[in-house]
């Protein structure tokens, strides 16, 4: 649990039961080159519910292996500097509404360079946020594993994305449950530029982009409405 500014974290293996590996409270921090949720040969070890739980202060997360933590991989819930780079997330979530990154809150939001990998439910959730994020240069792939039957409703996408002037760029995304990535809400200018998107739809036909997350939608005569059309 940390609250303090310029600390550093790296090269540990952290494990335990029933809580967060790493709980930032306020500061900053730089969280490098750990295993978070697993021993030091990679393997299961305890029980963590959150390899990351960011409530408050700024952070980095760079070169962290992070899997099999039982909730979510990494959660962030505030700070106005979130960046999550070189990171290999993989296998977080043991149930249909766990995934591997949860934003509820925050800004200044970056997830670049990372592989994404077999959440439970969603690679990313960023269906809450209010937008602002930079999605870049990952690969996300294999979101789904535990069905993503969510409270009725299904979340196997490798992005579930919410708010505005957010920027998808140079991902590799691909073998999602559902589809490659959803937009959900009223969002506008949200950029969604030169990402690979193919063989989506692993759990059931699926898009590669799914606006309104409700499958094909037709374009609008002359666009009068708001929203992700």
């Amino acid at each position: 649990k940390m609250d303090a500014s310029g600390l550093s974290i790296r090269n540990l293996s952290i494990y335990a039961n029933n809580n967060a590996g790493i709980r930032i409270d306020g500061g900053s921090i730089d969280i490098q080159e750990n295993l978070i949720g697993v021993n030091a040969l990679g393997t299961n070890a305890g029980n963590i519910d959150m390899a990351v739980e960011h409530v408050g202060g700024n952070m980095t997360v760079n070169g962290n292996y992070i899997a099999t933590n039982t909730d979510t991989g990494i959660l962030i819930d505030a700070g106005t500097s979130n960046i999550i780079q070189n990171n290999h997330i993989t296998s977080n979530g043991d149930a249909a509404c766990d995934d591997n990154i949860l934003i509820s809150s925050g800004s200044g939001i970056t997830i670049q360079q990372n592989l994404i990998e077999n959440a439970a439910s969603l690679g990313i959730d960023a269906s809450a946020t209010s937008g602002g994020l930079m999605i870049s240069e990952n690969t996300i792939t294999g979101s789904g594993q535990d069905g993503g039957n969510c409270g009725g409703s299904t979340e196997d996408m490798g992005i579930n994305l919410g708010g505005n002037n957010s920027q998808i760029l140079n991902n590799i995304i691909h073998s999602n449950g559902g589809a490659g990535l959803a937009t959900t809400g009223s969002g506008t200018g949200n950029l969604i530029s030169q990402n690979s998107f193919y063989a989506n739809g692993t759990a059931g036909a699926a898009l590669g982009i799914d606006l309104n997350g409700d499958g094909v939608t037709l374009n609008d005569s002359g666009d009068g409405d708001s929203g992700s059309n």
